[in-house]
């Protein structure tokens, strides 16, 4: 509680913070199994609590806040036992207003709201410069907040998606946070928190970018409990896009959420009573919700198609899932993958149990499992692999595994070895399955753009999985060729040659490095200088180094070994003795 004493009156305010209210398990047998996919919900909700009243307090004003209504949220009926008025505040959040001109008595009061949700996807975005300033919680003018910040680009959605991306995938979620309540830049060092916490750092760091952003306080309806949480809303120039960091939701939110009210953080009086008096004193009591939900509508918001890449098994290999998503916009969600258990334990283990994606119109999802060893051959193993999207649902793939004792070979090759954002590039591999950490597909050849930041790239065949990360620079100087020959043997010389071009406005001294030899020139202007090395290889590694004054990358690439056939071997064993 605060006080304030003027005079002889004495000014009573009390507020309950946002996360400091009661919440108890669902008692409805209703069960809403996967959030994600509520389309359509109506609930009651009671909520009850009161003022405790020390001596004689005059004017007292309670004021209860209620959920907001739109064209997503309808409040059906309102019932409580006492007289009241709806108010709103300046950012249009709406409260029951309970006056009592004189008090001598406790007052106990029971409210119970009937409410209908909808899945909301668009909307008419915020014009408060608000939402666009630094607070207490969001601290969007602090350096570390800004420098933390740049690092995200790309268009509206791009630099929103990557960021929730990152923070959803990064902050602990730790529920010994519920009362902490930490900054942004606290919860930035510290690596964890809750819903409050991390919807402050998303706050913070959007409005460092320029949005407008506001904290969304309210309630969530799961599977085992109803419980206070906090979202929010990003404003961009056109749009509105919504975005729960906690849930990994950008794009939509499903009608599990329940919206009390928004504001420039979380900080936010869900209860508030004040009051004037010579010799008495007031408090809250405490303030339970419970939220029944009485009926309720679960739709997929996409459609998935998954299969398996080969359904030949290599031991201690891997094994390749793709899943095709197709949907109208541009959202990011959540992806688990899992298989079977044998004795309790996982038979393939995914390498990313969970995956955040975001995408605009279309994308694919690979989902990675690594092959145990000690596979019979003489047995197929039937094995479901489970791929489950949270705003889709569960997809069982029914597979039969057969063990192979060969996997196959992966050359993986790509055209440019540093790319800027949105390059072309190609990337090929005899035979292969080639795809991106972000959705990029072909076989045997992948042509695409780059997103705005370092991706993955994968070559897969019969198993075999080989991957290379990619650099993405938005302060590219040069374009790296790099050509290898189609094979090469260990201990025998190969060429290898490295073209650079220069993408500056002015003449740029250059040195290229490889596996220890090194070499230098200068390039005019949109011109090229190429640099050919002859190496004897120990490895099928290949480490190239380019680097300018202002400018320096660093390559790996991967030589395609040719093995000794068995004729060859024998002859190398007879020149041995007798000489060519």
């Amino acid at each position: 509680m605060i006080y304030k004493k003027l005079l002889v009156f004495l000014l009573i305010l009390a507020i309950v913070p946002h996360l400091a209210l009661a919440y108890h398990p669902d008692p409805t047998e209703l069960t809403i199994t996967n959030p994600e996919t509520v389309k359509t919900m109506r609930a009651k909700i009671t909520q009850t609590g009161g003022v405790e009243v020390t001596g004689t307090i005059s004017n007292l004003n309670l004021n209860i806040s209620i959920p907001v209504e739109n064209e997503f949220q309808t409040i059906e009926s309102i019932s409580i036992n006492y007289d009241y008025e709806i108010i709103y505040d300046a950012y249009g959040n709406q409260y029951i207003e309970l006056n009592f001109p004189k008090v001598s008595e406790d007052i106990d009061y029971e409210l119970e709201i009937i409410l209908s949700t909808k899945r909301r996807i668009g909307g008419t975005p915020k014009t408060d410069t608000d939402f666009l300033e630094p607070t207490e919680h969001a601290e969007s003018d602090d350096e570390s907040i800004i420098e933390f910040s740049s690092q995200f680009k790309g268009d509206d959605f791009e630099k929103i998606a990557s960021l929730t991306k990152w923070i959803h995938e990064n902050i602990n979620y730790n529920r010994n946070f519920y009362e902490v309540d930490d900054t942004a830049v606290q919860t930035l060092n510290s690596r964890e928190g809750v819903c409050d916490e991390i919807t402050n750092l998303l706050l913070a760091s959007s409005r460092a970018l320029g949005y407008k952003s506001a904290a969304v306080l309210g309630w969530t309806v799961g599977e085992f409990k109803t419980e206070p949480h906090s979202w929010a809303e990003i404003y961009t120039d056109n749009e509105l896009i919504y975005n729960d960091p906690t849930w990994a939701e950008v794009g939509f939110l499903d009608a599990a959420h329940i919206k009390y009210a928004v504001r420039p953080d979380t900080a936010f009086p869900l209860v508030g009573v004040r009051g004037t008096s010579a010799s008495g004193d007031l408090s809250l009591k405490t303030t339970n919700t419970v939220i029944e939900v009485l009926e309720f509508e679960q739709e997929p918001l996409l459609e998935t198609s998954s299969e398996m890449l080969d359904t030949k098994l290599w031991e201690e290999q891997y094994a390749v899932v793709k899943s095709d998503i197709e949907y109208d916009g541009c959202l990011l969600t959540k992806f688990r993958s899992q298989s079977c258990a044998v004795d309790g334990e996982e038979f393939l283990i995914a390498e990313q149990p969970e995956n955040v994606v975001y995408f605009c119109d279309e994308t694919s999802v690979f989902s990675i499992f690594k092959v145990p060893s000690g596979l019979d051959s003489s047995i197929v193993y039937t094995c479901p692999l489970t791929i489950y999207s949270y705003v889709t649902g569960r997809e069982d793939i029914d597979v039969e595994l057969r063990s192979s004792e060969r996997g196959g070979t992966v050359n993986l090759q790509i055209d440019k070895d540093i790319l800027g954002p949105s390059e072309q590039f190609t990337a090929s591999s005899l035979g292969s399955h080639i795809f991106t950490d972000y959705g990029g597909y072909g076989f045997g050849e992948l042509i695409s753009e780059s997103p705005e930041t370092n991706f993955r790239l994968y070559g897969y065949n019969a198993g075999t999985l080989v991957q290379q990360e990619i650099a993405v620079s938005s302060e590219k100087e040069f374009d790296i060729t790099v050509s290898l020959p189609e094979s090469a043997k260990l201990g025998e010389e190969t060429k290898i040659t490295v073209i650079v071009r220069n993408l500056k406005n002015e003449s740029a001294n250059v040195v290229v490095e490889l596996n220890g030899q090194s070499d230098r020139g200068l390039i005019t202007p949109d011109n090229i200088a190429e640099f050919t090395y002859t190496i004897v290889p120990k490895t099928d590694k290949v480490q190239i180094v380019v680097k300018s004054d202002t400018f320096t990358i660093g390559i790996t690439k991967t030589l395609s070994i040719q093995s000794d056939s068995i004729i060859d071997s024998i002859l190398d064993f007879f020149r041995s003795i007798f000489g060519d």
